[in-house]
């Protein structure tokens, strides 16, 4: 519906300094690599963030699990606030 809002929305996401920021305060990893290079290495060399290619081809893939996604989330929630 707000495809310029969706676009500048995006490009914001993507300026390096803002997707550093977001490894930093979220934990997750990005793949924009000019961002990957301004994180301490502390972060960067983080196997929890930014598993190897050996790691991440041990991984499976989840697809949608249907009905099941109730209970997932009940765990998930529970495993976040650790219960």
């Amino acid at each position: 519906k707000n495809v310029e809002e969706a676009y500048a929305f995006i490009n914001f996401m993507l300026r390096p300094e803002v997707a550093r920021a977001c490894v930093e305060h979220v934990g997750y990893a990005t793949p924009n690599l000019a961002a990957i290079e301004l994180l301490d290495d502390s972060i960067r060399d983080d196997p929890v963030v930014f598993p190897s290619a050996d790691v991440l081809a041990e991984g499976e893939f989840q697809t949608d699990v249907g009905e099941a996604i109730e209970l997932y989330n009940r765990y998930w929630e529970m495993l976040k606030v650790s219960r």
